[in-house]
């Protein structure tokens, strides 16, 4: 004799049902309005960008050296070993525009400041500097700077001197703006 499937009862009406009131097209209509991004909703991006941004700060560490908190204007130079691949590269001006909101003044006869971006990027083919990123390296670091890594922190086997290193894992967008305002003074 087969078995017979026993299913639950039919749930209780919810309350409010069959009185007027918002029904499905008007919960549909009300949904559609909120303005979306991926299934999120302005506010909800806005808390998750908080989130990643805070994130971003905790991660970056210092290396070596305990880096000076700009006390005037600073100079920004670039060894971007990560430049001539395949991949659209995230801005490189995020850093210095970080600085500035933070209130330091950025120009070329300021503190120095060398920011070498140096991910892992399979296109590469190795994961140490370049020949050439090494030479710009060492001529930018001929004389006394600090240096934000950006990329993973064994990369400062790689950096002559014993300045003061801070490592941000990463050259992206979130990972410049938390060294720019550590390097600031904001936590």
């Amino acid at each position: 004799m087969a078995k017979r499937t026993r299913y639950p009862a039919r749930p209780a009406a919810r309350p409010g049902a069959g009185r007027p009131g918002p029904g499905p097209a008007s919960r549909i209509a009300a949904a559609a309005s909120t303005p979306r991004v991926g299934g999120l909703t302005e506010a909800e991006l806005a808390g998750h960008r908080e989130r990643g941004e805070a994130i971003c700060r905790r991660a970056v560490t210092i290396l070596r050296g305990e880096p000076p908190k700009p006390r005037g204007a600073v100079s920004v130079e670039i060894v971007d070993d990560d430049a001539g691949g395949p991949y659209q590269l995230p801005s490189r001006t995020t850093f210095a525009d970080a600085l500035r909101a933070e209130g330091v003044e950025t120009r070329g006869d300021g503190e120095r400041v060398v920011l070498l971006f140096t991910d892992v990027k399979s296109w590469k083919g190795h994961v140490e500097l370049s020949a050439s990123s090494r030479e710009r390296l060492a001529a930018a670091l001929a004389r006394p700077a600090t240096v934000v890594l950006f990329g993973h922190p064994r990369g400062l086997e790689e950096i002559p001197g014993g300045g003061a290193v801070l490592c941000a894992w990463s050259g992206d967008e979130g990972m410049q703006r938390a060294a720019a305002q550590r390097l600031a003074g904001r936590a």
